[in-house]
């Protein structure tokens, strides 16, 4: 795991834009002056943003009942690792197997199955009371993200500076930035660099999206 400069909530807010929890889990990473830093380097840090994140997603009251414990601390943050590896490598169009077994991992606690209801299938996590526990929780999330969105719109911010992730939600698929304020800093430094005669940096971690996987 990388080591990452700890910086708690109450000197920088979380961001809640990935239009999914488990997108939104991953961002609790991000760079900030070019540091990368952990937005929840303590249990502390980690239900406080717990319970904005269950109020953001509008999730079961049962949520904000959880007591963490280190041993679910490190299994969270650890599953933090896994799946951004895995969102990344959906993005290229590539399937992440170590990622993809810590999430089945987090899934099995409980089983998914399949029921009707006027005429129309839906899925059902059940065996499990999955709401009281952030990992299952999110791995829901994420199983969801995976295997119901289109993939081709599952993004990383343009700049280059920037390792958020987002689902882009427009109607013309043309959202390419986290935030507006991303999008404002990236192209002034763009206008910088053409000032002082400078070819911009393509964004490095800018990938073609591409729907569906590749073994």
């Amino acid at each position: 795991m990388k080591p990452y400069t700890a910086f708690p909530q109450d000197a920088l807010s979380p961001l809640f834009i990935g239009g999914n929890l488990a997108l939104d889990f991953v961002n609790t990473v991000r760079v900030r002056k070019g540091e990368t830093i952990d937005m929840i380097p303590t249990i502390e840090d980690a239900e406080r943003w717990w319970l904005k994140a269950a109020s953001h997603h509008l999730l079961r009251d049962a949520a904000l009942r959880f007591g963490w414990q280190q041993e679910t601390f490190d299994a969270v943050i650890q599953l933090r690792e896994r799946l951004r590896a895995l969102f990344e490598a959906a993005i290229a169009g590539k399937a992440d197997e170590e990622g993809l077994r810590s999430l089945n991992e987090g899934l099995s606690c409980g089983s998914l199955t399949v029921g009707t209801k006027e005429g129309r299938f839906y899925s059902e996590y059940g065996g499990y009371d999955w709401a009281e526990d952030p990992l299952v929780t999110i791995c829901l999330s994420a199983h969801e993200l995976l295997t119901q969105r289109d993939l081709s719109r599952l993004r990383h911010c343009k700049s280059g500076q920037c390792t958020l992730l987002f689902y882009d939600t427009t109607k013309s698929a043309t959202r390419h930035w986290c935030t507006p304020e991303c999008m404002n800093r990236a192209r002034s430094r763009e206008n910088y660099l053409k000032s002082k005669g400078a070819e911009p940096r393509a964004p490095a971690n800018l990938q073609a999206s591409k729907p569906g996987l590749k073994a």
